[in-house]
């Protein structure tokens, strides 16, 4: 289920985002990234510890 979130949000970046990402970050490292954010308990994490 993660695997086909990642691979819909790599798509998704991709479609809006194109060549607007840095140069050094793929849309699948964009994508992962976008994805853990998206989730509640990932986010918290992320933000505040």
């Amino acid at each position: 289920m993660l695997r086909r979130r990642v691979d819909i949000q790599a798509g998704n970046v991709r479609t809006y985002l194109g060549t607007a990402l840095a140069a050094h970050q793929t849309a699948e490292e964009a994508a992962r990234r976008y994805s853990a954010l998206l989730c509640p308990e990932l986010y918290h994490l992320l933000t505040t510890e």
